[in-house]
């Protein structure tokens, strides 16, 4: 019997970061605590039925999880075959123990999103520090917003480092700092959506994006209701179907809590006092 298809995912592992950014997708710029487990049952029962193509391990920043290894080695024993990457901020690489072996070995590259400029002098310590000397590799044609937007180093354990100019964010789904949401046209919020196709692995579960499988959640950290909310039920390994899968790519009723017009902004990022959580 041949597995179902999904051409990207992303496994969201934990709600720590030490960044607070506005219009965080994931609520890192508010006080959201709270990591997930590696279940290597649950994994195996996905890749059981679903092939994925590209695999991507996101928080939080998930360098502050304190089992990242399990992740990174489960999830490339269920899909030997898929693109597997570890996105971070890059901030806290060093909090990672043998960071560039456990990449290597598992043939895992790791995506380095810049949230600010003036964290790019921590970001390159980091990255010295983890990786040592890289090699720097030719600069790609590809573009976002008119630029050149990543420039790639290579290890010298062969680990491929995308070093992204992740400095904008889009406007997310508060209109306030009481947490109100928007009431747009839920088409055309999707329509200008950037994160639209960026569906999520939440504690085993496949969301739509970030914004409806984690609100719930911090809203409820946050000690504010959630009646007002649209009930979305996850996707679970057991009622899976290629044409529920298919269906990610389509507006749902609560891409109207999102603003219709998604305009992008330079990222304000304030790194945060942290402990290891």
């Amino acid at each position: 019997m041949s597995k179902l298809h999904l051409d990207h995912i992303e496994f969201y592992i934990t709600n720590v970061c030490n960044l607070s950014c506005d219009n965080c997708r994931s609520f890192n710029n508010y006080k959201f605590s709270g990591h997930y487990k590696f279940d290597a049952e649950a994994t195996q029962a996905w890749a059981d039925k679903l092939d994925i193509a590209d695999i991507a391990i996101i928080g939080g920043e998930p360098a502050y999880h304190p089992d990242l290894a399990s992740w990174i080695v489960g999830l490339r024993k269920c899909w030997p075959n898929a693109t597997l990457k570890l996105i971070s901020n890059g901030t806290k690489l060093s909090l990672v123990k043998n960071l560039h072996k456990l990449l290597a070995d598992n043939n895992c590259k790791l995506n380095i999103s810049t949230h600010g400029y003036h964290l790019r002098p921590q970001i390159a310590e980091e990255i010295f520090s983890a990786f040592g000397a890289c090699e720097v590799l030719p600069i790609e044609s590809s573009k976002l917003f008119g630029v050149v937007n990543s420039v790639y180093f290579r290890t010298k354990l062969g680990v491929i480092i995308d070093l992204q100019n992740g400095n904008s964010l889009q406007e997310i789904c508060f209109v306030d700092n009481q947490f109100n949401l928007h009431n747009s046209d839920a088409e055309k919020a999707h329509s200008t959506c950037a994160i639209r196709e960026c569906h999520h692995m939440i504690d085993y579960k496949i969301y739509k994006c970030s914004i409806v499988g984690l609100l719930p959640s911090f809203l409820k950290q946050q000690k504010q209701t959630t009646d007002h909310l649209l009930p979305y039920h996850g996707i679970d390994v057991e009622s899976v179907t290629q044409d529920v899968l298919d269906q990610l790519a389509l507006s749902i009723p609560h891409c109207k809590i999102c603003p219709e017009a998604n305009s992008y902004k330079p990222i304000t990022s304030v790194l945060k006092k942290m402990h290891r959580v």
